[in-house]
């Protein structure tokens, strides 16, 4: 993937000019934000580029070896979606070659095609940058090999524009991909440095800053809980403190993305018990207006009544008290509305589904568990 990247600058090279002298320009420093006519300019020029080049090299190179590392994991996706007899590649309908699907929600035949017809249709005239990460059909994103090959060439062909949405878009799709596969260092080191950048090119109340800092913080959370750092939890909740103030002074307290902006940050405070109450609090304030603004069936409102749910459960088995049941049955009746709305939308065994991740039969048994166990106290 390195190489063809490298490739495709050095097949672009005669478009650019010298950094130097405004010649034709024949080679690319490090970090590839520079062009030069010859290695001696490029030496001249390297006394005042040299500390921004050693950084952004030294950055692209820990998102090569982890790039590499995932590719090396076992691909799961490619042996789940095994293409039949007679199925064609999507983009140049032929059926020789091995067909890789893109780990999307496209099923039977679909979604198949091979690397280089996958990265072809990624990389065609007037393609958004999201078409990288995403599956035209179903619109979901790309994952397994297809998701790893896409994101990595993606970050490779928007190198060289490293002040540019662009280039910010590609890195946090590569940053994503990286914690999809648990390489979490090189993918808070990618997320910083849009986080940093944008912050200084766009400002504090942009969008693409906040949008940044968003994917940051979500990488955060995750580390936090992976490598069970207090330290990291709370630079995640932090940080979604921060983007919630943000979105509040920019679009105002009850617009979609600050309630989503507070939805964020409720999941990093409800996995610490000191936060729960915090979190609590939060969600029992903003469903009432998302349900009034978007609807009891809106992915936003599910998502808070499913993370109330959550929260009051864990209260509950926590709590050793009899105001356990009070919990449970809230939870439960909150579990039930998502359950409801899913069954309506998309169902309640969809990938997607929240209802998945908190079965409701076993929520119920929780509740009479803990009503035999008062019975029995008393």
């Amino acid at each position: 993937l390195f190489l063809r990247g490298t490739i495709a600058f050095m097949i672009a090279m005669p478009a650019e000019r010298c950094a130097v002298c405004g010649l034709a320009a024949t080679r690319r420093c490090r970090c590839r934000t520079r062009a030069y006519c010859s290695r001696e300019h490029e030496a001249y020029d390297s006394r005042e580029h040299a500390v921004v080049c050693a950084r952004a090299g030294a950055l692209r190179d820990l998102v090569r070896e982890a790039m590499s590392r995932a590719a090396c994991q076992e691909d799961a996706i490619q042996r789940a979606f095994k293409p039949e007899p007679g199925t064609t590649c999507y983009v140049c309908l032929e059926h020789e070659g091995t067909l890789y699907h893109g780990g999307c929600g496209c099923r039977g035949g679909n979604g198949f095609a091979h690397l280089e017809c996958h990265r072809l249709a990624a990389s065609g005239d007037g393609q958004p940058l999201d078409r990288w990460g995403s599956c035209p059909t179903c619109r979901r994103p790309f994952t397994g090999r297809v998701g790893l090959d896409l994101a990595h060439d993606a970050y490779d062909r928007h190198a060289d524009l490293s002040q540019t949405a662009s280039w910010g878009v590609s890195a946090t799709l590569v940053a994503n991909v990286l914690a999809g596969h648990a390489e979490l260092e090189a993918a808070l080191e990618l997320a910083g440095e849009v986080a940093a950048e944008y912050s200084c090119v766009y400002g504090l109340d942009s969008d693409a800053y906040l949008e940044s800092a968003r994917s940051l913080a979500a990488i955060l959370a995750k580390a936090a809980i992976v490598y069970d750092s207090a330290e990291r939890l709370d630079a995640a909740v932090d940080m979604h403190r921060h983007i919630v103030a943000m979105r509040a002074h920019v679009d105002g307290p009850s617009h979609p993305d600050t309630l989503h902006a507070i939805s964020d940050l409720c999941i990093p405070l409800a996995k610490c018990p000191v936060n729960m109450p915090e979190a609590e609090a939060l969600l029992r304030r903003i469903i009432p207006t998302c349900l009034a603004a978007f609807g009891p069936d809106h992915n936003l409102t599910t998502r808070n009544m499913f993370l109330l749910a959550a929260v009051l459960m864990n209260r509950a088995e926590t709590s050793h008290t009899t105001d356990n049941v009070a919990l449970f049955q809230e939870a439960v009746h909150w579990a039930t509305r998502v359950e409801a709305s899913q069954r309506r939308t998309i169902g309640p065994n969809h990938p997607c589904a929240l209802s998945r991740d908190m079965p409701l039969d076993k929520l119920r048994q929780k509740l009479l568990d803990a009503q035999a166990a008062v019975r029995s106290a008393s």
